[in-house]
């Protein structure tokens, strides 16, 4: 039903009824770790913060269960990589950590005394645009991202 919401051009509905067949799903014993992830981060952080969202999600890597998620130094050298007018494509968002982290310093790098993005000649904003071929992960990226308040 989500995905026909979608296809119809509703993805508000469509997001809905995903985010509320994940929350039952997650709530059983055998659920992927990545739905308990979704459940845990839903739990602890707070909506719209998204700092909060990004060490949820470590928190649950670190006492839970291992991710595969780019923290510690790859995060790092992650950040280090970024430039403030970057238009970002990750291939494989997983659960969404690394387009947080990346939007995150994207937002830092425009906030920072003395950077001034480049007059537009037709050139579009920073973003970052994160695609998961896996649909169970896609939903949980879509709904993690969200929740940190930084979906578009």
């Amino acid at each position: 039903a989500a995905w026909a919401c979608e296809l119809a051009g509703q993805p508000g509905s469509a997001a809905l009824l995903l985010a509320d067949e994940l929350r039952c799903w997650a709530m059983a014993a055998s659920a992927p770790k990545e739905l308990q992830l979704l459940a845990f981060v839903q739990r602890t952080a707070p909506r719209g913060d998204v700092a909060a969202v990004i060490e949820a999600v470590e928190r649950f890597a670190l006492m839970r269960r291992w991710l595969k998620v780019a923290g510690g130094e790859k995060g790092e050298l992650l950040k280090a990589c970024v430039r403030h007018d970057d238009r970002i494509v990750e291939l494989g968002a997983y659960i969404g950590y690394s387009a947080l982290r990346l939007a995150t310093r994207l937002q830092d790098l425009k906030a920072a005394p003395g950077i001034v993005p480049p007059a537009s000649a037709g050139r579009a904003l920073a973003r970052v645009v994160a695609i998961e071929a896996h649909p169970l992960f896609a939903a949980i990226a879509r709904l993690v991202v969200g929740h940190a308040g930084m979906e578009q």
